[in-house]
C-alpha cells in the first residue's frame, strides 16, 4: 500500500520528535502492509520556511536508517501545504515540494470558514500546469456541504484526499465521518494522516489495500475507482439482523 499523507519525518512538525520515533513509526506501517509512504510535513508560509533541500536530506537519512534496520518501507518527500495568498508564487519559485517531488501538491484549506480568494488561488495553481490534491475535504464544513463547489473543483482537475483519522468515532465529528465516506464512494484518494505509531494501531480497521488502491492509480494517470468502506458497527448490525431472521 502507498500512503500519500503521513507525518513521519522527525522534528519538523507535530509528528515524531526523534529519528528513533520515526523508525518505530515506519516499523508499524510496514507491519500492517505499507511499502511506500510520502512524508508530508506541514508547511505554513507565515510559520517559517521549511526548505525543500533540507526536507529531501531528512528523507534520505530516514530511508538509510530504515534500510539499516531491515524495515521494508520506502519514504518519499512531500509537503502538506497550507493555502495562503503566497502559495502560488512559492510553488512557481520551487520553494515548496510536491508529492514524490512531482508537480502534485497536497493542499490544506482554512478550516473554519471559506476565504473569498479560495477558488482564485486554487485556479492559479492549477492553471500553471500543476496538479492539486485537497487534503481531508471532509473536515471543511463549508466545502462538504456545497456539492456544487465540489463539482467545480473536480471540473478544474482537482482531486480530494480523505484522511482515515476522520473515520475514528467522534474524532472530527459525525459530519466529517459521513462526508469522508461520501468522498471515498466518489473515488477519492486516501491518506492515513498519521502522526505516530499509535495512529496506525487506531486505524487498523480501515487499513485495507482496496482503500488505498486509488493512490497508485492516480500517480500513473489511471481512472479513480469508488471505494465502499463498511464500518465495524454496520457488520455487527447485519449479524444481529441475520440472527433475528432465524
Amino acid at each position: 500500500m502507498l500512503d500519500l499523507h503521513c507525518h513521519i519525518l522527525p522534528g519538523v512538525d507535530d509528528g515524531p520528535e526523534k529519528l528513533a520515533d520515526s523508525i518505530a513509526f515506519a516499523r508499524e506501517m510496514a507491519k500492517v502492509g505499507f511499502s511506500e509512504v510520502v512524508a508530508t510535513p506541514h508547511f505554513v508560509a507565515e510559520g517559517g520556511l521549511l526548505e525543500p533541500e533540507e526536507l529531501i536530506r531528512q528523507v534520505e537519512v530516514l530511508n538509510r536508517a530504515l534500510e539499516a534496520e531491515g524495515i521494508p518501507l520506502k519514504v518519499y518527500p512531500g509537503m502538506e501545504l497550507y493555502l495562503t495568498s503566497e502559495l502560488p508564487e512559492l510553488i512557481a519559485r520551487g520553494k515548496v515540494l510536491g508529492l514524490k517531488g512531482e508537480r502534485i501538491y497536497l493542499i490544506e484549506l482554512p478550516v473554519s470558514q471559506k476565504p473569498p480568494w479560495l477558488t482564485f488561488y486554487l485556479a492559479e495553481i492549477v492553471g500553471a500546469g500543476n496538479k492539486v490534491i485537497i487534503a481531508h475535504p471532509e473536515r471543511y464544513r463549508y466545502l462538504r456541504e456545497n456539492r456544487e463547489e465540489i463539482e467545480e473543483f473536480t471540473d478544474m482537475g482537482i482531486v480530494f484526499q480523505v484522511s482515515l483519522t476522520s473515520f475514528l468515532s467522534g474524532y472530527f465529528g459525525e459530519g466529517s465521518r459521513k462526508s469522508a465516506r461520501w468522498f471515498l464512494a466518489k473515488g477519492a484518494l486516501t491518506g492515513t494522516d498519521a502522526h505516530g505509531p499509535g495512529s496506525i494501531k487506531f486505524l487498523e480497521e480501515y487499513l485495507k489495500p482496496e482503500v488505498f488502491a486509488n493512490n497508485r492509480r492516480f500517480f500513473v494517470g489511471k481512472f479513480l475507482n469508488p471505494v465502499a468502506l463498511e464500518f465495524q458497527e454496520e457488520k455487527l448490525k447485519k449479524k444481529k439482523s441475520w440472527f433475528k431472521f432465524f
